[in-house]
């Protein structure tokens, strides 16, 4: 099955992401971000773009080896990477690198409910599995 997602404005600079795979956690503030990162070792967190191939590509591999990720205890979750007031909503502390990004996909990983690192650009499936599980704070 071919991943489809979609990003859609709810209210001025409010936006959520809708996909046609259970996969993907979509939340849309920080409670609910911090509930997820709870009930995992880790939270992976995609900033994506619906009209991105680059997305797409990053969150079909995902997708397809979701298992690496589900035996890690890496919990996966996504959000429209459309506007500085979104993540903000989402995840407060990750908005300093937000403002920075230069390339996509955004990505931080969330342990216990604390932002423990973030990256931006290019990335395989694989490498982001084990950027997630590393240790380091590095962004490679």
């Amino acid at each position: 099955m071919r991943v489809h997602f979609g990003c859609a404005e709810t209210s001025p600079g409010v936006w959520i992401t809708r996909f046609n795979d259970p996969t993907f956690r979509t939340p849309s503030h920080w409670d609910e971000l911090r509930q997820l990162s709870l009930q995992h070792n880790k939270v992976l967190v995609l900033g994506i773009f619906d009209w991105s191939n680059y997305s797409h590509s990053v969150v079909t591999h995902i997708i397809d080896n979701r298992e690496y990720f589900e035996t890690h205890g890496i919990g996966l979750a996504a959000f429209c990477a459309c506007s500085a007031s979104q993540v903000a909503l989402l995840c407060p502390d990750f908005l300093s690198h937000y403002l920075r990004a230069k390339t996509e996909p955004l990505m931080f990983v969330l342990e216990r409910g604390s932002l423990k690192k973030a990256r931006f650009g290019p990335m395989d499936s694989s490498s982001i599995l084990k950027w997630v599980l590393s240790d380091s704070t590095a962004d490679h």
